[in-house]
């Protein structure tokens, strides 16, 4: 009886093993996220891509009419301030030039001609008075009253000729400097250190006063415009630093401050409220170009030196699934600082501890128990 029942006892054990054996759930194959120590950032981001846009412009306009002759850089050229743009017709300034010049020989003749007169009235007046002095009271009066007057008033109407001929050579000499600041007008030239965007003329065509030919912008330093939704804008600040990317350089982050706040709220037609942040980027390789849409990331806050993990590996904002002996189990933790990408763990968990990276996860029932054969995340780059 002892042995038949012996016997029972091992054909069971044996048949509860080969279930287990043969039926038993297969190790599931799951990314998971190592916890880790570093610094995690609050971020705000825009509600949708903003727009490079130039700091400093100028559409620049010639300051008088006339016909191009020569244009010095084209469109993409990198020009430094004072450096011609272009040139326009100067035969008539320098026919003018001559005039002037000309001029203010004749005025400065005559301007020398008139001190002459009037030192020697004034030498002749001083030989007079000195006579008078000298036989003044006596009966034989070499120089008479009368005479003495008369060497005055010649003096004074030489020194007014001095002043009436140094008048005429200031006069000469403004009309000389006017067509010189015409002539420096017949080159436009750039007010900063830009580059040429625009250029709206040839050589040949005929250009007015006050309309703009040439558009200039400094793009080594840009300004992104990005619309920030309105909840956000109390953790906003001025100089917060700002993180941008761009389709265009894939990998590649450009750093930038906030520098402008909108004040005002705008509603969209979905009914979104957002407001307007002007961020400051250098762009000393001028890889961003104005109109190039940019992603931009708003640093608020941070933390260092603290235990973080992925983001996606949270579900329901305090739970984890952490791999332990092998196998997945729910972890209530308790968290801190947050952005997209990483979350601070401030308690239960340790650094080091794998988690499941929850993204591709339905229901966390679903792996609860299971054996995982983890595959470990690359760490988010801080």
């Amino acid at each position: 009886m002892l042995k038949t029942l012996a016997l029972l006892v091992v054909i069971v054990a044996l048949a509860v093993g080969a279930k287990l054996y043969f039926f038993r759930q297969k190790p599931i194959q799951l990314e998971v996220c190592a916890v880790r120590r570093g610094n995690v950032q609050a971020t705000v981001s825009g509600t949708s891509a903003g727009t490079v846009r130039a700091i400093k412009e100028a559409k620049v306009a010639p300051e008088m009419s006339g016909v191009v002759t020569t244009i010095h850089h084209r469109e993409g050229s990198r020009v430094r301030r004072g450096d011609k743009l272009l040139e326009l017709d100067r035969k008539d300034l320098f026919a003018q030039y001559v005039v002037a010049c000309a001029n203010l020989g004749v005025a400065r003749s005559q301007l020398a001609q008139a001190r002459l007169k009037e030192d020697w009235f004034r030498t002749e007046r001083d030989r007079l008075r000195a006579l008078y002095q000298a036989s003044r009271g006596k009966e034989n009066q070499i120089v008479s009253t009368q005479a003495l007057d008369k060497a005055g008033m010649d003096l004074s109407v030489a020194e007014v000729d001095v002043q009436t001929a140094q008048a005429a050579e200031n006069q000469r000499m403004a009309e000389r400097q006017v067509v010189l600041v015409n002539l420096a007008k017949s080159f436009l030239r750039a007010p900063f250190d830009g580059v040429i965007t625009r250029l709206t003329v040839e050589e040949g065509d005929a250009v007015a006063i006050g309309r703009w030919c040439i558009e200039l912008m400094d793009l080594s330093k840009v300004r992104v415009h990005v619309p920030v939704d309105e909840v956000d804008l109390g953790q906003i600040r001025l100089g917060n630093t700002v993180r941008v990317t761009s389709d265009a350089w894939p990998g590649r982050v450009f750093q930038g401050a906030v520098t402008e706040i909108s004040p005002i709220i705008t509603t969209t037609l979905e009914k979104n409220r957002t407001a307007d942040l002007k961020v400051d980027v250098e762009n000393t390789e001028q890889a961003l170009c104005v109109g190039m849409s940019a992603d931009v990331v708003v640093v608020t806050n941070q933390t260092e030196g603290v235990l973080y993990v992925q983001t996606k590996c949270v579900r329901g904002g305090d739970t984890v699934m952490r791999v332990e002996g092998g196998v997945a189990r729910a972890t209530k933790v308790k968290l801190g600082m947050s952005n997209w990408e990483t979350v601070e763990v401030r308690d239960g968990l340790v650094e080091g501890d794998l988690v499941v990276d929850l993204l591709h996860v339905e229901e966390k029932g679903e792996i609860e128990g299971r054996e995982v054969r983890p595959t470990v995340a690359e760490p988010v780059q801080q």
